[in-house]
């Protein structure tokens, strides 16, 4: 449903980023958390890396100076392999950066102790990131790992920065969109060294 709004809006022809994700990033007013109001929002409540897939010929339409990509965390929760996972994220980046498109891959976030079958789900996703840092690191992209300042020192999600165990309050998304923001107002982005 949300996928078909996106193709019939009419985008800004100087859109700086796009944000690209699932229930994570579609919460969040992203043009005032990163303070530019030319981000777009592609995020879509319950989607999978296969369901950014589908996003990606309009975002290429778009040729945004980047995009901050995050997910994972759905096809974790469908029992989706890693490695298709991790496949999906690779076409997903290679094909923004063969289109001159910078990308910022974020890790996954974890889920926090209370949520359902929450051990299996941040094993996964702990492995998942791991691939993520790799394949940043092969392609020489930023990878900014969210888990410092989101988690506690077991690797799970912080109860106090969530109100269901998986999605963020406030005080999550400010702590998310200020560890963007040095790669969001940049212009030329290249990997921390």
């Amino acid at each position: 449903r949300l996928n078909s709004l996106f193709h019939t809006y009419q985008y800004p022809k100087s859109a700086n980023a796009v944000m690209l994700g699932d229930s994570m990033t579609n919460f969040a007013d992203w043009r005032i958390l990163m303070e530019d109001p030319t981000i777009i929002n592609f995020g879509i409540p319950g989607d999978t890396t296969e369901g950014f897939l589908t996003r990606l010929d309009l975002i290429l339409e778009m040729k945004p100076k980047r995009v901050f990509l995050m997910g994972g965390i759905n096809d974790i929760r469908h029992y989706t392999p890693i490695p298709q996972i991790t496949e999906n994220m690779t076409t997903i980046v290679t094909t923004l950066r063969k289109n001159n498109i910078d990308v910022v891959l974020q890790s996954t976030v974890p889920v926090a102790p209370k949520y359902s079958d929450s051990v299996r789900i941040n094993r996964d996703v702990e492995a998942l990131n791991r691939n993520l840092q790799n394949l940043a690191q092969s392609l020489k992209i930023p990878f900014v790992d969210l888990r410092p300042v989101l988690t506690n020192k077991q690797g799970y999600l912080q109860n106090r920065l969530t109100y269901d165990g998986l999605h963020l309050v406030g005080g999550g998304y400010l702590r998310w969109s200020d560890a963007l923001k040095p790669y969001a107002l940049q212009t030329n982005i290249t990997a921390n060294k």
